[in-house]
């Protein structure tokens, strides 16, 4: 079931963390810039894969953090920036749901989201990324968190 929730992402109980990435090995604004804080085995995992690698597009690294939550880096943006939209849905769509494979063999029944995944520096549309994760989910047997900061 999705759960859209006034809650710090960060604080969220979750079992897994999902963030959407660019292929650039840059996480240093945005949500990505609390993970590389909070998180540096997410920075460890996506520096692993090789910067600007147009075969990571649309796939998704994942780190086993200390305190036992997975986060998995997204692959829904080629490049970093905010002059044009860098969001790409369909390579969004397809790290998603193999994330989601991925989590379910893990057996992880929960999963945080931040509130606009992909829509605030990469510049998509919340209303298209929402369909599509109510899509990616429609059948998970377990809970996500959409995180929203409080206003």
């Amino acid at each position: 079931m999705i759960h859209i929730i006034e809650q710090d992402l960060f604080n969220n109980e979750a079992q897994a963390y999902w963030q959407c990435c660019n292929c650039f090995n840059r996480m240093y604004n945005g949500v990505a810039a609390g993970f590389r804080k909070l998180y540096p085995e997410a920075v460890q995992a996506d520096n692993k894969t090789i910067e600007g690698d147009k075969s990571k597009f649309g796939k998704y690294s994942v780190a086993h953090a200390k305190n036992g939550k997975y986060i998995y880096n997204l692959y829904g943006q080629y490049h970093y920036g905010t002059d044009t939209r860098k969001l790409n849905y369909e390579a969004l769509y397809t790290a998603m749901e193999s994330a989601l494979t991925d989590c379910i063999s893990k057996k992880i029944r929960s999963i945080a989201i931040p509130f606009q995944l992909g829509c605030g520096l990469a510049g998509g549309n919340w209303n298209i990324v929402y369909i599509m994760i109510q899509e990616i989910f429609k059948n998970f047997d377990g809970d996500v968190y959409i995180c929203k900061l409080k206003s």
